[in-house]
């Protein structure tokens, strides 16, 4: 079983695991795999493949630092990204 860091920290989310706690992140591995697949019936690479597809249907967000675009999953209560990718502008748009 294989996942990004943020892949594995929104499934921990997902799943009521901290991604905070050490413990936790290091422990969550075998179980989230046993529960992704429980509840979605998909492996871990199924699982990373649909929140890549589905990240494009979070809204755009222009980063306060760095002034990027992104799109991706948010903890409301820690107002910080567990998922996100730089939003990518198509070669023949004039945006």
């Amino acid at each position: 079983m294989y996942y990004t860091n943020d892949i594995y920290e929104l499934a921990m989310a997902m799943f009521g695991f901290d991604p905070d706690n050490d413990k936790d992140f290091e422990n969550a591995a075998d179980k989230l795999e046993d529960l992704i697949y429980e509840k979605y019936g998909i492996d871990s690479e199924n699982f990373e493949k649909i929140v890549k597809d589905l990240v494009k249907f979070t809204p755009i967000i222009e980063t306060a630092l760095t002034e990027t675009k992104v799109q991706g999953f948010v903890d409301n209560t820690k107002q910080m990204f567990l998922y996100k990718e730089e939003v990518k502008t198509p070669k023949n748009s004039h945006q």
